[in-house]
């Protein structure tokens, strides 16, 4: 309650009342509730109601506003679609990173809002792993990926501030010092809030890139974590960075308690698995997973296990509670992820041409809630 209040308050101080605005009255809602309804109603309708009155538009606009309105909104599903001319990549606060599927050029889309914002060419033409980062502390959002050459010690790491920098610049990644000869060495990437975490594999040592700072820290992975690499993956704890393995009907995970002082759990963590195969929400549906390994475990937050089963079908297990929801997608798509609905603008963003938005519509379909 007293968190709700704070944020009213915050979102009517953000509100410059001109002096003809504060002689209005509005005997029939407070507008207290008046910001109560809006936070709840989809970005379609804000954008109309931004037309009401100068005090409605300038509500709508608050930072505070768009903040509480994104915690009511409901995710929507982004399918994969062949016709598709652009490729979502990656997602954040509502906007979607997409890539041309005929030429190596991105942009940032806010699919509700129609607007969108075209960002240099990479200088590099393969960025499966590009990421959209907040920065909290400033507000603003960064763009990332992670470039290994083949065969290759030396890699980089590009960055980008939509709106502020003209180019992409590089940050190196230092060479891994101790990797065996021979051994083939893995490149796996992990984003968590404004952290990218760079596994190598072969090196047992994982780079810790800081996005805003742009400073990295390199953190050895001890041996006794796992006896090799098959089968091993990256997982999300809480915010923080971990490794996990399947391991007879149970999930093993470390957790890298604190990264500038190198600290790893004195303990792994491990959640049973059994209660996929018995609940019965999940019973009939685990009969096509005999091995539990051919899941993707994404992570963990909020007590709720997320597992990627395939396309169609995740799977929310609420640990502490021991309860199982499988959210499926509509008949006949394929999920390709997810994006929360927002009012969030970037600096520079211009709305969307006609022809430009039919020809990168995303196909979207709205479900009830994840919670």
């Amino acid at each position: 309650m007293k968190r709700q209040k704070r944020l009213q308050e915050n979102i009517r101080n953000e509100v410059v009342l001109s002096p003809e605005i504060s002689k209005m009255e509005y005997p029939m809602i407070p507008f207290d509730l008046v910001i109560e309804i809006l936070v709840r109603l989809p970005v379609k309708s804000l954008l109309r109601f931004k037309c009401v009155s100068k005090l409605w538009c300038a509500t709508i606009q608050g930072r505070s506003f768009i903040r509480t309105h994104m915690e009511h909104s409901r995710l929507v599903e982004v399918y994969k679609e062949d016709r598709n001319t652009f490729i979502h990549k990656t997602s954040i606060h509502g906007l979607v990173v997409e890539k041309s599927k005929f030429s190596d050029t991105y942009h940032i889309r806010n699919p509700s809002t129609k607007q969108i914002f075209h960002l240099p060419c990479p200088p590099d033409k393969q960025c499966d792993n590009m990421f959209i980062i907040y920065l909290p502390s400033a507000d603003k959002y960064k763009l990332a990926y992670v470039k290994y050459d083949e065969g290759t010690e030396s890699g980089v790491c590009r960055v980008l501030s939509p709106g502020i920098d003209l180019h992409w610049r590089s940050i190196d990644i230092p060479s891994c010092t101790k990797s065996p000869a021979g051994v083939q060495k893995r490149i796996k990437t992990k984003q968590i809030d404004d952290m990218l975490f760079l596994i190598r594999c072969g090196c047992w040592e994982i780079v810790c890139i800081e996005v805003e700072s742009e400073c990295i820290t390199t953190v050895e992975i001890p041996h006794f974590l796992f006896s090799g690499w098959e089968d091993v993956m990256t997982f999300h704890w809480n915010n923080k960075f971990s490794l996990a393995r399947v391991e007879e009907e149970k999930l093993s995970f470390w957790v890298l308690e604190n990264f500038k002082e190198r600290k790893w759990g004195e303990s792994k963590q491990v959640v049973s698995l059994n209660i996929l195969r018995k609940h019965p929400n999940s019973r009939e549906f685990m009969r096509k997973y005999p091995n539990l390994r051919e899941l993707w475990y994404i992570g963990i937050k909020h007590n709720c296990l997320w597992i990627c089963a395939d396309y169609e079908n995740h799977i929310a297990y609420y640990v502490q509670l021991g309860s199982i929801h499988i959210h499926s997608s509509a008949p006949g798509k394929k999920i390709y992820s997810y994006y929360t609905p927002s009012l969030v603008h970037i600096q520079g963003m211009q709305s969307e041409g006609i022809h430009e938005e039919e020809d990168s519509k995303c196909f979207l379909y709205r479900f009830s809630s994840l919670a």
